[in-house]
């Protein structure tokens, strides 16, 4: 869970036990975002694996956040 300028998101990482859960994901998701989370996002931990990669995929997250 991040806090970022007034505004509640979630960022789940996903590694291969996820494989065949989208059902269940997107479940997740609903309650989140019914519970007020603006934004839900998803990274697959294989996208994930270098520091630059992991500042990048969290600053596009803010920039939706803030959206």
């Amino acid at each position: 869970m991040v806090t970022y300028r007034g505004r509640v998101g979630v960022i789940e990482v996903d590694g291969p036990h996820h494989k065949g859960r989208a059902s269940a994901d997107k479940s997740r998701e609903r309650l989140l975002r019914n519970a007020g989370i603006h934004w839900v996002d998803r990274i697959d931990v294989r996208d994930s694996t270098s520091k630059q990669e992991v500042e990048r995929l969290v600053t596009n997250f803010l920039h939706r956040l803030t959206r």
